[in-house]
């Protein structure tokens, strides 16, 4: 189960993360979510569909890469066989929480999942420098928290159900929306 904290330079000074793709740290997922920012680079290797969420309700945009849960057939013994991952997998295992301060306030902040197989002290990319400062890994996952913190915001609570709405009755969608409805997504 995941154990989420908010990242810091004390108590996280020697924390490093595995960044090699397998199955053993977590990347057996047959898809991921994605938004419209990424929609033209993900096209080029994976199938989009949209998912429905199971406590929202809402439909949100992903990248397909197998049929059933724990299935990518993506990822073999070498990795991960596809010249692009997205962003969703890239920023494993950081996520932006949004604690509220004292006046009510939220403001985003790096939250890491210390019970990740990829999180350790002893292989991986460093978090941080030695005296504190953002290992250049991190300023890499920030930035790709940024651009999908940045995704969600643009893509809004209904714009992909607009989306399907518009699709629905276009036959070509027929396959996407049977799979969606027999495999218990919608």
């Amino acid at each position: 189960m995941a154990r989420f904290q908010v990242l810091n330079n004390i108590d996280h000074k020697d924390m490093k993360i595995r960044v090699d793709r397998s199955a053993d740290l977590g990347d057996n997922v047959w898809y991921a979510v994605t938004f419209p920012a990424e929609f033209r680079i993900v096209q080029r290797h994976y199938p989009i569909f949209f998912i429905k969420h199971s406590e929202t309700g809402e439909f949100q945009a992903a990248a397909m890469f197998g049929v059933a849960k724990g299935e990518n057939l993506f990822l073999d013994e070498q990795g991960w066989n596809a010249s692009y991952i997205p962003l969703n997998i890239m920023r494993q295992p950081f996520l932006i929480g949004m604690p509220a301060d004292a006046s009510g306030q939220q403001e985003s902040v790096v939250s890491v999942d210390l019970e990740s197989p990829r999180v350790n002290e002893d292989e991986g990319e460093a978090v941080f420098l030695e005296h504190g400062g953002h290992s250049p890994y991190l300023e890499q996952i920030t930035s790709i928290l940024k651009a999908l913190q940045d995704g969600k915001c643009e893509i809004g609570h209904t714009a992909a159900d607009d989306v399907v709405a518009a699709v629905a009755g276009n036959s070509r969608c027929d396959l996407f929306l049977f799979m969606g409805l027999h495999s218990g997504l919608l």
